[in-house]
């Protein structure tokens, strides 16, 4: 054949997190084979043979591509040493990414892509007493690679050698007919055919030999020298500077290239099938490297090889049979158990389901075959007792699997109880247990209350601390291990035996808001409460506020309803006495006030006082029933009123004056900016300019165009246009402006301007 199935890397980490030189760190092998095209020449002394070398490499890892054109050498081995004689450059064609080839029973990596590339090219060499050695060097292989030294620092040599026996044989060399497995799966034994095919019929012999390194990382990094990848420590060796012999592959021990992968029992291959079989044990990526030794009549008259590389990793089945309500007792046993059932259910857990073709559970009965071809087996068993069966998957087909059933069928067990309670009284619930099983006494009880509280009593009795629906679950466990539950609801929805309220007694002064309390345990929002406020008012609400306007005495009454139809009712005689309260109200004259008059004076209008308290937001106060008061500051102050009467009801009333910074301005209606230093400016003059905000002056001349503008209330026009230059003309000018007072309100006006000069 004319490819090699190259093994996918392990480690996913490897593929994704790793970086690699454009020059190295990709090679994963290759191999090298010639067919004789024409011997006719043999005669004269010359025959043509077409020289095929492949190499894979990886395509996932970022590494480095095919060379483009490859350097290939042809030497010649004369006295003992090989003799360079010319060297071949070819491109790189038939390139094919290589299929995965999964076993279809196992799961394996899925990102994993290798490359192959082939080199071919033609060559009439003279037949001669010595023999003819055709090379290609590269670096790097791949880096995680655990049975060589340096893996990521280390090339391969590929090469093909035609003995003088081989020409003169008119020989065309083997060719290995398949490839290994995508995968070797750590402690399971294989068996691979890597046996080659022959069209002269000669024998061929197989055996592990020590694959070649060639070249090195010179050359690979940026700045070094140029052509040093050309070296024979580069990543591209030219044959010119590079002839045989090459150097090994360094194993690192305890690998070594007759044992390149340990195991046990250790991979080994047949000298005369080319089979290689073992059980793995370590994790990883190995190089092997394969010879066939071609024979003729009992006499060696060449070699092929084939350098790759093996991946061991810890395979998952494609199709494993698995039993979902079962306890696992070993890899392919389960174990089951059943209480009471005349007919029990098998899960089946098993995968890949979409891999799976055909299930059937087998169970021996008490002698009689029992079979279910549906996914889920039912299985009936006629009494109590110990049965086994199995589970298999893909009944004689490639991808198969089974696992074997223990059953234990033991008599039943009866979860049951009962319960009373009073469903109006706050009162424990009394739990009656009727459980047993057929088997003998009951080994365990467990009782869960669903507030988070649990028992182990036979017949308990439990006190619930808040109202609501409970499921009750009983659990029972006999000698056997066999359960069994139950599940009952109790509405547990009592009324207190008395309501509790707040405020328990209230005296106060219409008008008044008070906010009632529901104190009372033991209820929450599913209750219905309904309170009777005395004045011919309710409300529905759990703690409602009612305000009160007339004086008077006042019964309150409150009803609590449970959602199962329990009431209580509270009656509450005289509970609140509302006393006539006095109202306070008052008026600040004036109503807008200015630091120009600070003064202000109060008009009480309240009523049914007698006792009259003012603070003005200052820290002075009065008790006079109808106070003045000076300012002296702007600003907005709160007045504070309290009126008291004589049943020591109060009211207060708050109200707020602003005195605010009044703004006065006028403008002058002539100016003189003649320099004497008299009259020589137009501005604004007033009180409390400081204060105004948005301020824009503008002056025009008598054709409309602008002379002078400004935003400062406090700046000037000294007669020239925009305050530069000469002097204007003499004449009557008009001005506009604008601004806010400080609480806001926008003033705009404008006015004439006599410039005289």
């Amino acid at each position: 054949m004319n490819n090699i199935f190259y093994i996918k890397i392990l480690f996913l980490i490897f593929l994704t997190s790793m970086t690699f030189e454009s020059f190295s760190k990709h090679i994963v092998g290759g191999e090298a084979t010639y067919k004789l095209v024409s011997s006719d020449g043999v005669l004269d002394g010359f025959a043509t043979y077409d020289f095929k070398f492949i190499i894979y490499r990886d395509a996932e890892s970022g590494g480095a591509d095919f060379d483009a054109t490859g350097f290939f050498g042809v030497f010649l081995k004369n006295n003992l040493k090989w003799q360079f004689v010319r060297r071949i450059e070819r491109p790189v064609e038939n390139k094919n990414y290589i299929q995965n080839v999964d076993d279809p029973c196992v799961i394996t990596p899925s990102n994993i892509l290798y490359e192959k590339g082939e080199y071919n090219f033609r060559l009439t060499l003279k037949i001669i007493d010595a023999p003819y050695q055709i090379t290609y060097q590269r670096c790097c292989r791949t880096n995680f690679i655990i049975n060589i030294l340096s893996p990521e620092a280390t090339g391969a040599t590929y090469y093909v050698e035609i003995s003088p026996e081989a020409q003169l044989a008119k020989n065309t060399s083997p060719v290995f007919k398949s490839f290994p497995p995508a995968v070797l799966c750590a402690n399971n034994f294989f068996n691979i055919d890597h046996s080659a095919t022959d069209i002269d019929g000669d024998s061929l012999v197989y055996e592990f030999f020590n694959p070649l390194a060639g070249g090195g990382l010179n050359g690979s990094e940026v700045g070094q020298p140029q052509g040093s990848q050309y070296l024979c420590d580069g990543v591209q060796p030219l044959p010119d500077n590079c002839a045989p012999p090459f150097p090994l592959v360094v194993f690192k021990p305890p690998y070594s290239f007759t044992d390149p992968l340990q195991g046990n029992p250790l991979i080994r291959i047949n000298a005369l099938t080319g089979i290689i079989s073992g059980q793995p044990q370590n994790l990883g990526q190995f190089v092997v490297g394969v010879m066939v030794k071609e024979y003729r009549k009992g006499v060696l008259i060449g070699t092929i090889q084939r350098d790759f590389q093996f991946n061991v990793t810890a395979c998952t089945p494609a199709v494993s049979a698995r039993v979902g309500n079962s306890t696992q007792l070993d890899l392919k046993l389960f174990r089951i158990f059943a209480c009471g059932a005349d007919t029990v259910l098998f899960i089946n857990n098993s995968y890949d389901k979409a891999k799976i073709l055909s299930v059937k559970w087998v169970f021996d009965v008490k002698g009689q075959k029992i079979t279910s071809e549906e996914w889920d087996g039912l299985i009936p068993f006629p009494e109590p007792g110990n049965y086994t069966g199995k589970l298999i998957l893909n009944e004689k087909l490639a991808c198969s699997d089974s696992a074997d059933i223990q059953v234990n069928i033991y008599p039943g067990i009866h979860a049951s109880f009962d319960f009373s309670l009073d469903s109006c009284r706050q009162q424990p619930v009394n739990f009656i247990n009727s459980s047993y099983s057929e088997a003998g006494p009951l080994k365990s009880v467990l009782w869960d209350f669903d507030d988070g509280t649990n028992s182990s009593d036979l017949n308990p009795q439990h006190s619930f601390e808040d109202p609501g629906q409970y499921d009750i679950k009983l659990i029972v466990e006999d000698e056997n291990k066999c359960k069994d539950e139950q599940v009952s609801t109790i509405r547990y929805f009592p009324v207190p035996d008395n309501i509790e309220v707040a405020p328990s007694k209230y005296i106060g002064c219409a008008p008044v808001t008070i906010a009632f309390s529901n104190n009372t345990p033991f209820i929450d929002g599913t209750y219905s409460v309904k309170w009777d406020f005395g004045d011919g008012t309710s409300s529905t609400e759990m703690e409602p506020v009612h305000l009160y306007n007339v004086p008077g005495q006042y019964d309150i009454k409150v009803n609590i309803k449970s959602p199962t139809g329990c009431e209580i009712t509270g009656d509450y005689s005289d509970w609140l006495l509302i006393k006539e309260g006095p109202e306070a109200d008052f008026k600040i004259i004036p109503e807008d006030v200015t630091i120009l008059n600070p003064v202000i004076n109060i008009e009480n209008n309240s009523t049914g006082g007698d006792y009259h308290f003012w603070e003005f937001g200052t820290g002075d106060i009065s008790y006079e029933f109808e106070p003045g008061y000076t300012y002296a500051d702007t600003g907005i102050y709160r007045i504070l009123y309290i009126i008291t009467s004589q049943n020591k009801c109060t009211d207060t009333l708050i109200k707020n004056v602003d005195i605010s910074p009044d703004v006065i301005l006028f403008y002058p209606n002539a100016f003189t900016p003649n320099g004497d230093g008299k009259n020589d400016e137009f501005f604004g003059k007033g009180a409390f300019i400081r204060y105004m905000v948005d301020f824009k002056l503008t002056v025009w001349d008598r054709w409309g165009g602008m002379v002078f503008e400004t935003e400062d209330p406090l700046n000037y026009w000294n007669g020239r246009k925009f305050n530069s230059g000469d002097v204007l003309p003499q004449g009557v000018y008009v001005f506009n402006y604008a601004y806010r007072t400080p609480r806001g309100k926008y003033i705009t006006d404008r006015g004439f301007i006599t410039l005289i000069k």
